[in-house]
């Protein structure tokens, strides 16, 4: 009898040990995208001891820290990266220097101003994920019915305005086409504004700039495309409830229908056309530029953060760690792969310039190309903040309730003192 307890006592134990060595941490992730499934299940495939969980949440900068602030933050969150220094200041995110350190995570392999937006005050907050450029599309169809050559884009601000007035048809007070729309689609003030050589901040970064004469003359141009090509704001938006589609988003939608000639957007499209609109004839190019201006794309991206009070930062530092890591890009990165993030380009510049799906698809390699004239937004603790409130500017503006003047001198003041607050 003695020998039999003792038998079983070692079965229990060994099987207890066993439990104990195959149990898994489990933890979630939230994503306001359920493409990154893909990239959760991988995760989960190549770490056995770990189980990583997506969980979809829209609008993740705007209740994050409500969760954090009720102990019930995620263990991992995807959010723009102009976010993140406004979180780190606000000590909503888990400092990642100590695992940078620690696991020797080489930082040079990534574009700088995505590491940049990553910081906050010289420490690390959040690991890049991917990253865009802002080209304009233009259908060549739609080109090529009004008498344009497709392969002569505009190049200037004046040139766009012409083909824009050639594409773009209003019979009975509403809009058939549509040639651009300044404010329509994945765009932003700085898209236009940087171009003129302004700035949002001074060097600094301790005040605004972009209430001066070319911001000024930017804000009033958009006004004016607006008013006296597209037909007026209440056309526009007549044209974007038209255009309105749940699966690709109403700019897209209207660029694949022939229905609105050119647009400026991130790399989505280039995935969105491919899956939606296989035959549509378009290309991509650097935005048109002003008078005396240059040539400049913004770039932006998300990045992945451990919030405060997270309960597995182990597991979620595998997580951020394996996701933006070389090899992860270059896996997501092949030929025949949907880019990251369903429509991103990588943030590990060697992949973005070396990886066969960026080099031989040709709409990604022209992309691609343009990152040498990408600019990141500044990093300060207000980003995220001033690129809103600076939207709400150019919306009113546009509608009329404000001047162009009225509307920067709001947007300047707003977020000025955002600014002062967050010294």
């Amino acid at each position: 009898m003695k020998r039999l307890l003792v038998g079983i006592l070692s079965v229990v134990l060994i099987i207890s040990s066993v439990g104990f060595v195959s149990a898994k941490t489990k933890f979630n992730v939230w994503i306001s995208n359920t493409f990154y499934q893909r990239y959760i299940d991988v995760f989960n495939q190549l770490h056995p001891d770990l189980e990583a969980t997506l969980v979809f949440k829209p609008g993740i900068e705007s209740i994050l820290m409500t969760a954090i602030a009720g102990e019930e933050p995620p263990d991992v969150a995807r959010i723009s990266r102009q976010w993140v220094a406004s979180f780190a200041a606000r000590g909503g995110l888990e400092c990642i220097d100590d695992l940078v350190k620690r696991d020797k995570v080489d930082l040079s392999v990534y574009f700088p101003g995505a590491i940049g937006e990553c910081k906050y005050r010289g420490k690390m907050y959040a690991m890049p994920f991917n990253t865009d450029v802002h080209p304009l599309y233009y259908n060549r169809t739609m080109f090529k019915e009004n008498g344009l050559n497709p392969d002569k884009p505009p190049k200037t601000w004046k040139e766009l305005e012409e083909y824009a007035k050639k594409t773009t048809k209003i019979e009975g007070g509403k809009p058939v086409t549509m040639g651009f729309i300044p404010t329509f689609g994945n765009v932003h003030f700085v898209c236009y504004y940087w171009q003129t050589g302004g700035d949002l901040f001074t060097p600094d970064r301790t005040k605004v700039a972009f209430n001066n004469d070319k911001a000024l003359m930017t804000l009033q141009w958009i006004v004016d495309f607006v008013n006296n090509i597209c037909g007026g704001p209440k056309i526009v938006e007549g044209f974007k409830s038209a255009m309105a589609n749940p699966t690709t988003g109403a700019d897209m939608w209207a660029f694949m229908n022939n229905k609105l000639a050119m647009m400026i957007g991130v790399c989505t499209p280039i995935v969105t056309f491919q899956q939606y609109a296989p035959n549509l004839d378009y290309d991509i190019v650097l935005p048109p530029i002003p008078p005396g201006g240059k040539q400049v794309t913004l770039m932006e991206g998300f990045g992945f953060v451990i919030p405060k009070g997270a309960k597995n930062k182990e597991a979620a530092w595998e997580f951020l760690k394996w996701l933006s890591s070389p090899s992860t890009q270059v896996r997501f990165s092949q030929l025949g792969e949907p880019p990251l993030g369903g429509g991103g380009m990588t943030i590990v510049k060697d992949v973005a310039l070396n990886a066969p799906f960026f080099k031989e698809q040709p709409m990604w390699a022209k992309a691609v190309n343009m990152v040498r004239y990408g600019k990141f937004f500044p990093t300060t603790p207000i980003t995220g903040f001033a690129k809103d409130t600076i939207t709400k500017a150019v919306d009113r503006a546009v509608a009329g309730e404000m001047t162009s003047k009225q509307a920067l001198e709001w947007a300047a003041s707003e977020v000025q003192k955002e600014l002062d607050r967050a010294k």
